[in-house]
């Protein structure tokens, strides 16, 4: 689903979504804010970026390190 939202991004949201991957590499807990907030511990994050109108959804696997793409959405 990732990649099927990847042609609506503007290219300053392309460079925005690459600046976001590197920082889910290095320390993925640091990005975005938990997607449930009523169980913050659990590894469901979000983050919005250009300007609100992309939205990255994204799961931490920490037994793994592992970090998966779920969604991205662009309004």
């Amino acid at each position: 689903m990732v990649d099927a939202g990847m042609e609506f991004l503007s290219p300053g949201a392309q460079s925005e979504l690459a600046e976001i991957r590197v920082a889910l590499e290095v320390s993925p807990w640091s990005v975005g804010r938990p997607y449930v907030t009523a169980h913050p511990e659990r590894g469901m994050r979000s983050i919005d970026f250009d300007g609100g109108d992309a939205v990255l959804i994204f799961a931490i696997i920490d037994r793994d390190r592992w970090v998966e793409l779920l969604q991205l959405t662009v309004l």
